[in-house]
């Protein structure tokens, strides 16, 4: 997760009044507001209700709309940054900025800037940020954890109790070829490690270096992999009766997990 950038216009013209720019991304401040504020009065138009996240090529920009004291907050960040959530944090800094600022509104636009007010309130944007990341990337690397840790229990499942030790013996040369096809020497999935036994392993993966939802549709790949081979390998009777036995009781104990990190469509519905 990571945020690009923090702006604030105001709401209608779209007068610039602060920016705070951690990395580059091509997109000019004055613009953007005017773009945003576009975007908003047609959403406000058509549904009578504020949209608040645009996907502009890698980027998400979400915004939130003060009508009440005629201001715009926006933030430009990665793609996979939670609409919803950023939301929020937009709303903490509306609030900080009108406490900050209450003795200049209405008229901020056209009162004469106060510097060492501004540079007070970067600092305070500075540090909500940097807490609001860090807690993002801890969620994160814990939810990449939990879901390695799912996925290796279904693909210990496959390969110890629907394959049974002769066929995964025999297929064991396929079966590696099924999570090499799918995991580059560049990804940080290269540490998920395979044991003949049917064990699949993680601790050497580094949660803080991965794309979870690059992640997510790699490790779906390779499940479906995997059930393809035990389907092609066992008779259906058999697959079917092994998959009752031991993948149902595993999808039902897992099902608070499974609905945590909203992979119950992705497991359930598309692979299994």
């Amino acid at each position: 997760m990571v945020v690009h950038s923090f702006h604030i216009t105001t709401w209608q013209e779209g007068a610039h009044l602060f920016s705070k720019t951690w990395s580059g991304t091509e997109i000019d401040s004055i613009l953007l507001s005017r773009l945003l504020v576009s975007l908003e009065g047609l959403a406000k138009g058509l549904t009578s209700r504020f949209v608040n996240h645009v996907a502009l090529r890698d980027l998400r920009i979400i915004f939130r709309v003060d009508e009440e004291n005629g201001l715009l907050f926006v933030f430009v960040t990665g793609e996979s940054a939670k609409a919803e959530r950023w939301s929020e944090y937009l709303a903490m800094l509306n609030k900080r900025f009108l406490e900050m600022f209450r003795n200049l509104l209405p008229t901020i636009s056209e009162s004469e800037r106060d510097e060492y007010q501004f540079s007070t309130f970067e600092k305070v944007v500075e540090k909500y940020v940097a807490n609001w990341e860090k807690a993002e990337t801890s969620l994160l690397s814990a939810k990449v954890i939990d879901t390695l840790d799912l996925f290796t229990l279904f693909f210990n499942t496959i390969l110890q109790k629907i394959l049974n030790d002769v066929l995964r013996q025999n297929n064991w040369e396929e079966i590696g070829l099924i999570f090499k096809a799918q995991i580059d020497s560049h990804s940080p999935l290269e540490g998920l490690a395979l044991h003949p036994e049917g064990n699949v392993f993680f601790e050497k993966i580094k949660a803080e270096n991965i794309d979870y939802p690059r992640m997510l549709k790699t490790l779906g790949r390779i499940l479906r992999s995997l059930f393809s081979l035990t389907q092609r390998l066992l008779p259906t009777e058999a697959f079917q009766s092994l998959f009752f036995r031991h993948l149902i009781p595993l999808i039902s104990a897992e099902r608070d997990r499974l609905i945590a990190w909203q992979l119950t469509d992705h497991l359930v519905m598309e692979i299994l």
